[in-house]
């Protein structure tokens, strides 16, 4: 039978077909590997110990835990988004780094949304944008998404996509995936981007508060230092969610390679009643300096 005509036209054209996308299979092949590879050097710096640590997740447990106590009913949905550290290195599904990230989603969404049944379980389960723009809402207050809370067709998948990866460029991160990637992508792809905004997104959160101790209209300036201890020169929007209360001097400034540099706020009490802001730093893309000219006239004065 093998060695029949028909036999050998049925296996040609078979392998003319595979011949045909070799070249994309392998090509896909390939990259699954390449994303594999990358996940495990990417997570590896997140650890358990790391969890407790990040900025932001202290508070979201606190929402969590007063939600439970007001329903006792998800007292069990509450101890799997509050896993202990021991379930998490006991997965057989996700290694311990995989385990923190979708901990850490889902705390920040049932939180966000008041709903402790909103537990992330897999990555695949991102793909409709809810979960990754609650970690946004749950880390800045500048930024404005109108989500499909009830996303059912791809139209409303790639709107939410839309609404998601618009979100990000305004944070001006420096990864951000196109929308056929979030709806589309490898469970791989999202667990990169979840390990990406869980290094990056903490950052958002408040680091420090200043009082601004005074008396009834009179003014008083304090300074923010901010430093740069990169070799790129790094420009920053300044946002000032405020009443009158409070003034910048610039919305902007620059800040050069391992430089410092004071950023002065004037308050100006118009009421008895404390006033709050919230000063927000916006990074630009950092831009290298060159410093070959000046490197090269210290070494002819030298």
């Amino acid at each position: 039978f093998t060695s029949s005509k028909a036999y050998s036209e049925a296996l040609l054209s078979k392998m003319k077909i595979y011949d045909e996308i070799f070249n994309n299979l392998s090509m896909e092949s390939w990259m699954i590997i390449i994303m594999q590879i990358l996940k495990i050097f990417s997570l590896s710096k997140i650890t358990p110990e790391r969890f407790s640590k990040t900025n932001g997740v202290a508070n979201s447990i606190k929402i969590c835990q007063s939600l439970s106590a007001q329903n006792s009913s998800v007292d069990e949905m509450l101890s799997e988004v509050l896993r202990s550290k021991k379930s998490i290195n006991a997965s057989n599904i996700f290694s311990p780094s995989e385990g923190v990230i979708l901990k850490w989603i889902s705390i920040n969404y049932c939180g966000m949304t008041n709903d402790l049944t909103k537990v992330v379980t897999t990555f695949d389960s991102l793909k409709d944008s809810l979960a990754l723009s609650s970690l946004i809402k749950a880390h800045t207050t500048s930024i404005k998404m109108s989500m499909n809370e009830n996303p059912n067709d791809r139209t409303s998948l790639l709107n939410n996509a839309i609404e998601l990866t618009t979100a990000l460029k305004e944070l001006k991160l420096g990864f951000s995936p196109r929308t056929n990637e979030i709806i589309d992508g490898s469970s791989c792809l999202l667990a990169l981007t979840s390990a990406y905004l869980f290094e990056t997104l903490p950052y958002f959160l408040p680091q420090s508060t200043l009082e601004f101790p005074t008396t009834l209209h009179k003014a008083i300036t304090k300074n923010i230092n901010v430093s740069n201890t990169s070799k790129a020169e790094i420009c920053y929007t300044v946002t000032l969610e405020s009443g009158s209360n409070y003034t910048l001097l610039n919305d902007s400034f620059v800040v050069g390679p391992n430089q410092s540099i004071d950023v002065p706020i004037t308050f100006n009490a118009r009421t008895i009643k404390p006033v709050s802001g919230r000063l927000t730093l916006t990074p630009s893309k950092p831009r290298f300096v060159d410093n070959s000219n000046t490197e090269e006239t210290s070494n002819d004065k030298s």
